[in-house]
């Protein structure tokens, strides 16, 4: 099995570049524009944070909260005609963006 490239400040901002500014918040309360506005060593911990979550294999609670909204498929309100949306938060977007980039 092939070993994922190792995650750096560097690759997250770039992956950060390709999101939209307003882009949701998710249930953290961030946003694509106030995590672009972030100063270096922010990104420096930030990827350290995620390759510790990735050797330990266990997300914090606060990240692995997600928001589900059901938005109508057009065709009434019944169960069977919503559709569910789900919203992860940005930071998990982020790394799963970047982790999508290395399959």
């Amino acid at each position: 099995m092939q070993r994922a490239e190792e995650l750096s400040a560097e690759r997250l901002r770039t992956t950060l570049k390709r999101m939209r500014s307003a882009s949701a918040s998710g249930a953290d309360g961030w946003s694509g524009a106030q995590l672009k506005a972030l100063p270096d060593p922010f990104w420096e911990r930030l990827a350290d944070v995620l390759a510790l979550i990735e050797e330990v294999g266990r997300w914090p609670a606060s990240l692995t909260l997600c928001l589900v909204s059901l938005i109508p498929k057009g065709e009434g309100a019944k169960p069977q005609n919503l559709r569910p949306i789900s919203l992860m938060p940005v930071i998990y977007r982020l790394w799963a963006a970047t982790r999508l980039g290395d399959v």
